[in-house]
């Protein structure tokens, strides 16, 4: 594990169980990641649209895909394409 290579991969909301999604609006064009665990200790995939930081280095909003639930920065699921 000392070689220090690098790995390539698609980023994983480009196949998110056959869905693709991307982020269409100008004020959320960062397609993000993550993992959350469930109530029942399931890891379930997270694919959001953020803001670029400001120069300040902080995040101003993102929104998640997939989320029934309006999300803290005020942006629902609906807004972006899939």
């Amino acid at each position: 594990d000392d070689a220090q290579e690098c790995l390539c991969r698609a980023h994983p909301c480009w196949n998110d169980k056959g869905q693709k999604h991307d982020c269409s609006l100008p004020e959320f064009p960062i397609l993000r990641y993550r993992e959350e665990v469930d109530d029942e200790d399931q890891v379930k995939p997270v694919c959001e649209c953020f803001m670029k930081l400001d120069k300040e280095g902080t995040i101003k909003g993102g929104s998640n895909f997939g989320d029934d639930d309006e999300e803290e920065f005020g942006h629902d699921s609906d807004e972006f394409a899939e």
